[in-house]
């Protein structure tokens, strides 16, 4: 019951709005008034039917205007609302862009974390290079060959005999020099660094050779010596 209430408040809220179409329509009982007070004098007479014409035209005129106004509001309404929905739309899709350009940025940033190298212990990298020294010098040793000397030999055909041997330890040091001896090297600093004894690794490491205890068993035992956040254990 209410909502009718207010659907014929706002219906007269705007018929009143063209009262000066209403008020000719309202006027037209004033001659019956006025003849009823002044039965005597004289006034010009409008007929019934057409006073009631009026009205009715007059009432029906300002229902047209009242229409036609609501769907003047209505087209601004729906234009109004199709603004909004382009705007949102847009809106949307500039969200929408952000994200994939975030979501771009945070996948070039995760690419680059992935390509920086992560800088392991001091305990993991001595093993590392304890095992690649092991292997290095375990698969060179598959080809090594075999210099044999006999004591009937001249002094040139024992050198000549040895030669092969000696070419082949030469260039196993200078490889051996290129590929490990730098990592080994640096590591021996950082043990020094830390209070650790590495006098015969050092004359070791430069060339690889054993110096009575191998460079690998040495490594293990530095590394050995460290706990897990690379502080030498007391």
């Amino acid at each position: 019951m209410s909502w009718i209430l207010n659907v014929l408040g706002e219906y007269l809220v705007a018929v009143i709005r063209y009262w000066w179409l209403v008020v000719p329509g309202v006027l037209m009982p004033l001659p019956d008034i006025y003849k009823a007070l002044f039965p005597t004098r004289k006034y010009f007479e409008i007929r019934r039917s057409l006073r009631i014409g009026i009205f009715v035209a007059m009432i029906l005129t300002a229902q047209f205007l009242v229409y036609k106004d609501s769907i003047k509001n209505l087209s601004n309404v729906i234009e109004e609302k199709r603004e909004l929905t382009i705007q949102l739309n847009a809106a949307t899709d500039m969200v929408h862009q952000k994200e994939v350009e975030l979501g771009s940025i945070k996948q070039e940033r995760d690419d680059l974390k992935s390509k920086i190298p992560i800088e392991s212990s001091l305990k993991t990298r001595a093993l590392d290079a304890a095992n690649q020294h092991e292997r290095f010098f375990r698969e060179r040793a598959k080809h090594q060959p075999t210099c044999n000397q006999t004591s009937s030999m001249s002094p040139e055909e024992q050198r000549a005999a040895i030669d092969p041997c000696a070419k082949y330890n030469f260039e196993m040091v200078s490889e051996y020099q290129q590929q490990l001896a730098p990592n080994i090297m640096a590591i021996v600093e950082e043990f020094r660094a830390k209070g650790v004894n590495v006098m015969n690794i050092e004359n070791c490491a430069p060339q690889g050779w054993y110096c009575g205890i191998s460079i690998s068993v040495q490594l293990r035992a530095f590394a050995n010596r460290l706990d897990a956040k690379d502080n030498i254990k007391r």
